[in-house]
């Protein structure tokens, strides 16, 4: 079941939206009113989708479109209005909206135009959540590693080092490898070693246990396993 919280100040039209959009039964409507009664109703309970006018009293959508987003909520927002003027409209996701839907017209059209964004809007969200959860693990797992991991695009340009690999160049921060060449930390004795161990993977074949000679911050050197 997907929650909404519908906020429109015409109360005829709250009623007629929560009877077309619960037809499915996939779908549960909480109406509010106005902006300031949809923010006292959020603050007892989470909506999975906020579907709102823009002209209403006191506070207009995107105003509370902008309340939300700046008090981080990141519940998908879509503008339900009669206002179809375009500037409007790039307010409106400039603010963070994530669709907007024009009443009007044909009754059952706009209705399942909503209902459809509404799923949309609900399955955007879940996968963005999703991601962001699988990029915290990966963040917490890279970061946590005992060896020593560098990330370089196809030339060998540094773009990221971990923790442990800082530990083993001796390096203080990324800045002092980041953007460099993961040629420069290795011994020009086995640069062509090197150069072969890069072509290999950038052809998606894998190395094992290929040994160099690898240099620190400070001169020295230390053998290591790529």
């Amino acid at each position: 079941m997907i929650d909404i919280l519908c906020v429109d100040d015409d109360p005829d039209f709250l009623e007629i939206t929560k009877r077309m959009v619960e037809r499915s039964g996939a779908i549960s409507i909480d109406t509010a009113s106005s902006a300031e009664n949809a923010l006292a109703m959020m603050e007892h309970r989470a909506y999975d989708v906020i579907v709102s006018d823009y002209q209403m009293p006191r506070t207009d959508g995107i105003e509370f479109l902008k309340t939300l987003r700046k008090s981080g909520n990141t519940t998908p927002f879509i503008i339900f209005t009669g206002r179809g003027r375009e500037e409007i409209v790039i307010r409106a996701y400039d603010s963070g909206a994530d669709f907007y839907v024009q009443k009007g017209g044909d009754l059952k059209a706009q209705f399942r135009e909503l209902e459809h964004k509404i799923v949309q809007a609900v399955r955007i969200h879940e996968a963005e959540s999703a991601f962001r959860e699988s990029e915290e693990r990966y963040r917490t797992l890279v970061h946590t590693l005992p060896d020593a991991l560098t990330l370089a695009d196809p030339e060998g340009t540094i773009l990221y080092e971990s923790p442990s690999s800082l530990r083993f160049f001796g390096h203080d921060s990324e800045s002092e490898a980041i953007g460099r060449n993961v040629l420069d930390w290795i011994h020009p004795d086995d640069h062509a070693k090197a150069v072969e161990a890069i072509q290999t993977l950038r052809s998606g074949g894998n190395l094992r246990g290929q040994e160099l000679v690898f240099f620190k911050k400070d001169g020295s050197t230390f053998w290591g396993e790529l």
